[in-house]
């Protein structure tokens, strides 16, 4: 089952500490790693042996808000942007795994109108319910 979520975490440009490693980091990760003075180590460490993020963290939050805005899943308002969401899904996830037995819009409709306290919040708690749709959880 891990290997289904690994277009997810490489579309998120953010990798688990123990399966992955910083090379799988695009550009605007370390653009807003930069901006908001975090380490990769930190970016890293921000899911958990299950590959969700962690909920909470004021600031993984706002990597959250940056990365998710600057590559379109949150919208400038802060909302999220579920046609984005489902464009990145089905290039990242169903199109590279075909085997995969559900649909962009399976993973984003349960999981859209998740709000959070902020906007990163909210980017965390959908990215978190995608995961768990993902996995049948």
């Amino acid at each position: 089952m891990n290997t289904l979520l690994m277009p997810v975490i490489v579309s998120l440009s953010v990798f688990l500490s123990s399966a992955y490693d910083q090379s799988g980091l695009e550009g605007r990760d370390y653009e807003c790693m930069k901006e908001l003075n975090l380490t990769v180590d930190f970016v890293v460490n921000g899911f958990d042996e299950y590959n969700f993020l962690r909920e909470g963290d004021p600031e993984l939050n706002a990597f959250l808000n940056c990365t998710w805005r600057k590559a379109g899943y949150l919208t400038t308002e802060g909302q999220i942007n579920p046609d984005g969401l489902k464009a990145w899904l089905e290039v990242d996830l169903i199109q590279k795994k075909p085997g995969i037995k559900t649909t962009a819009e399976d993973l984003v409709r349960p999981c859209q109108s998740i709000r959070g306290d902020d906007p990163g919040d909210t980017g965390i708690k959908v990215y978190n319910c995608i995961v768990r749709t993902l996995w049948g959880v």
